[in-house]
This record gives structure tokens, sequence and C-alpha cells, in this order.
């Protein structure tokens, strides 16, 4: 394994196993909840954090995606369970396929274009994924974990504790 792989899984199965904790803590019965006509409903921003690694780590494969550049919003899903067969189904072959991935492969151009062929965002893979899927789904849990403290839910430990959640490190201490 390269060392610029190496280095990216760790951060990135630190944060994915974080967005597991709080996409188990959004009410399932609440997917449909919007906090501003403007915003995403619960289970779409669900939908989409689930769905942001399969398609990242799929571009960077392909070295770039096209896009349609009409606007569209995630799909809606029904259930909890969809979301999660999403983020958590193929999630370890994904893992493993950038185990792999020479060091050439992550300093290679990713570009994301539009219909007519034009570059909206072009990064080195190891960029790619660093923005596209790391910080993007660290942006997106936060927005969710804002919608679970407004339906009055309890928010999962992120960083550390929250005020409804001492943390991990509790847990570990308590076994």
């Amino acid at each position: 394994m390269g060392r610029i792989a190496d280095e990216f899984l760790k951060a990135y199965e630190w944060e994915y196993d974080t967005t597991l904790r709080v996409l188990r803590a959004a009410p399932a019965c609440e997917l449909r909840f919007r906090p501003h006509p403007r915003s995403m409903s619960l289970g779409q921003l669900a939908w989409h954090i689930a769905a942001t690694e399969p398609w990242a780590v799929g571009a960077v494969e392909a070295g770039g995606v096209q896009v349609s550049g009409e606007p569209s919003g995630p799909e809606e899903p029904t259930s909890t369970e969809e979301v999660f067969e999403k983020i958590e189904g193929g999630h370890a072959e994904r893992m493993a396929a950038i185990r792999g991935w020479p060091d050439e492969r992550l300093l290679s151009e990713v570009a994301i274009k539009g219909p007519a062929g034009e570059v909206f965002f072009s990064a080195p893979g190891i960029v790619f994924l660093r923005t596209v899927l790391l910080h993007h789904m660290i942006h997106h849990r936060g927005q969710l974990s804002l919608y679970i403290r407004l339906l009055g839910h309890k928010v999962p430990s992120i960083y550390g504790p929250s005020a409804d959640d001492p943390g991990p490190a509790a847990d570990r201490a308590a076994t």
C-alpha cells in the first residue's frame, strides 16, 4: 500500500464510524422533516451522505465523472434501512480498492465535468477524496446532527462529548 492511501484511510475510517453513529441517531420516523423549505429533508440528507462514498470512489477509479448539469436533489429514501444498505453495502470493498491503489492513481487528476465537458472541479485523486468524500461528508454530518437536535433527539458524540453522549471514550472505559 502506498503511503498516500494509508494516511487517507486512517482519517476516513474514523470519520466514517462517526458518521454511522450520527446516521443511527437520526429518527427513522422523521425522514421527511425539513428545517426550512430550501433545506433537504432529513431522509434526503442521510441519503446524500450515504451515496457520497460510492460516487466519489467510483469517480476516482474512472479518473473523473460527467454530471448532467441539471439541478437535482438527492433521492428520498423510504427507510433508514435503505440508507444503511447504501453506505455500508460495498464499504469494505471500496476501502480495499483504495488501499490497493498506487500513489500514482491518487496523484492523477480527477475531474467533475458538466454536460458539455466543462470542468466544474479538478484535483489530484487524493485531494478529490479529501474534498468530495471526507470534508463533504463531515459538512453534511454536521447538518444532520442539527436536524437531530431540532427534532428533540439525542445527538451522539462526534469529536468529544455532546450534551447527550459522553462519547466513545466513556464506552471504552466502561468495558
